[in-house]
């Protein structure tokens, strides 16, 4: 069977932040062929026993190069503007931000869904966070933008944005347990060179 694998690490997008959940795979234990079949699932969303069919010579080289795209990650400051799917998006700014956003972000979870998260990171160009219609029906809902963030938001802009998010949020709120609980998985998924330097096992 064929599968298709992002070439470049600019090719990841939010979707594949699905692949770094798994704590294990921010150990330092080398993976073996079953460990790296499993990552390549998650990573791609092939089921298991499709994969199974694949030679363990080739799901090494995946795993490998799927390995490869993640250290290719920087941690840098996230651009202030983007455009995805030809919509302008912000960063939207936490200081300044209504109360609101705050409410909205304490009650995600970030390994069951990065992608809301994402929607809370950037808004529509021009858009206000929070603002109603005359009937005080939202303007703006995450459910508007769900998909094209999901679809197109680069995998480096959104974890560039968590570390910037959480930065701003410990400057601004009390810790709470939720931050807490996000803060400790996004430090070490911000850190997929933790990867790197494996050996993938045959």
């Amino acid at each position: 069977m064929e599968v298709k694998l992002p070439s470049k690490t600019k090719d990841l997008r939010i979707e594949h932040f699905t692949a770094l959940q798994n704590p294990y795979f921010l150990t330092e234990e080398k993976l073996d062929i079953m460990d790296q079949l499993e990552f390549i699932h998650l990573f791609t969303s092939i089921s298991r026993p499709k994969l199974k069919r694949i030679n363990a010579t080739d799901i090494a080289k995946m795993f490998n190069h799927i390995v490869r795209l993640y250290s290719g990650i920087k941690v840098n400051k996230p651009p202030r503007e983007i455009t995805l799917n030809g919509i302008e998006f912000e960063l939207i700014n936490p200081e300044k931000v209504g109360v609101g956003w705050h409410a909205d972000f304490s009650k995600g979870d970030m390994k069951k869904d990065a992608v809301y998260f994402g929607c809370l990171f950037y808004f529509p160009k021009g858009a206000k966070y929070g603002d109603v219609d005359e009937n005080d029906n939202l303007l703006n809902p995450i459910a508007d933008r769900y998909d094209i963030i999901k679809e197109h938001m680069p995998l480096d802009v959104f974890m560039n944005a968590s570390a910037f998010f959480l930065s701003k949020i410990k400057q601004s709120m009390q810790i709470s347990v939720q931050i807490l609980r996000t803060k400790m998985a996004i430090e070490k998924m911000l850190n997929p060179l933790n990867l790197r330097g494996k050996k993938a096992s045959t």
